[in-house]
């Protein structure tokens, strides 16, 4: 299981974002990853792969591995009709 740190460290976002997904996204996350008691939220592989999807579509996913290389040279998070490669 990975803690709210790993999580955030790993999508490239602050942790009260992180927080604020785990709220948001309750009913498709585990009870360990949402509990409201939890000191530190432990976060199961299905949990990942949801907030993966979840900054991704928000544009948080901050790798530039994940765009193309002409999105990264100019700066840009995201990879849309006014980026065209070189």
């Amino acid at each position: 299981m990975a803690k709210l740190i790993d999580v955030a460290r790993s999508l490239g976002v602050d942790l009260s974002e992180v927080r604020a997904w785990t709220t948001a996204f309750s009913e498709h996350l585990s009870p360990d990853a949402v509990a409201a008691a939890a000191d530190e939220p432990e976060f199961k592989e299905a949990d990942l792969r949801v907030l993966a999807f979840v900054a991704e579509q928000v544009g948080w996913v901050r790798s530039p591995a994940r765009f193309p290389t002409c999105c990264t040279e100019r700066g840009s998070q995201r990879h849309d009709s006014s980026c065209s490669p070189a």
